[in-house]
């Protein structure tokens, strides 16, 4: 009977001991834990903005404005600014190279560089795509509506109103190849033009030939 009493004073105390310590170690235990994911966390959010502010792609943007070293884009109601410098590529919809000032406010363009702001609305471009500008010349056939000092609006059968920009470096050409000048096309007149093609703006420009169909004119008239 002593010695069951002994045993039972002796398991009473581990208890107590134990409910002594643990006051003091699981205080600290839970605080390391929950300084460890602390940092953890930390770790984790300055990792995913480093990966995800390098690099940016904004596809389909539509130019609002633009000046010598930047554009403003615009996509699904979001403003984006975006940076320009020597090391930035222009480039047509289908590859071929352009110029900042072959590009145009409302034009479509794919642009990706790396973002320059932590809200993700300032970019510093490495390559412009603009969808509105074809690669290759296009052709465009029409009636002239209207005759101005640097080219003329023509009316076509499946595009609707083009402008067409020439220069001084553009052939005029009667329905024969016969030269003539800028001045012999007249409105009203039916007419072909070579050059660059703007889809967005309906431009046409860098214009190398105009050939009218209205010259010469046939005889009797």
């Amino acid at each position: 009977m002593k010695s069951l009493n002994i045993l039972k004073g002796l398991a009473f105390a581990s208890i107590m001991g134990v409910s002594t310590i643990l006051p003091l170690i699981t205080p600290q235990v839970v605080l390391a834990r929950d300084s460890k994911l602390a940092m953890s966390g930390d770790l984790k959010k300055h990792i995913v903005k480093t990966i995800i502010g390098k690099r940016s792609i904004v596809r389909g943007g539509i130019v609002t404005a633009k000046n010598d070293s930047s554009l403003t884009v615009s996509k699904d109601d979001k403003s984006y600014d975006v940076e320009i410098d020597s090391d930035t590529k222009l480039m047509r919809r289908f590859g071929g190279e352009s110029s900042l000032s072959e590009l145009n406010v409302n034009d479509k363009v794919n642009v990706s560089g790396t973002w320059d702001s932590d809200d993700k609305t300032k970019v510093k471009a490495k390559l412009i795509r603009n969808l509105s500008v074809m690669k290759r010349n296009a052709v465009l056939s029409g009636t002239v509506q209207e005759v101005s000092d640097n080219g003329f609006k023509l009316e076509t059968a499946k595009r609707g109103t083009e402008e067409v920009s020439v220069s001084s470096d553009t052939n005029f050409i009667n329905q024969k190849g016969e030269g003539i000048s800028k001045s012999d096309v007249q409105t009203g007149h039916k007419i072909r033009v070579k050059g660059v093609w703007n889809k967005e703006n309906h431009k046409e420009d860098e214009v190398s030939q105009v050939k009218d169909f209205s010259l010469p004119e046939k005889s009797g008239k």
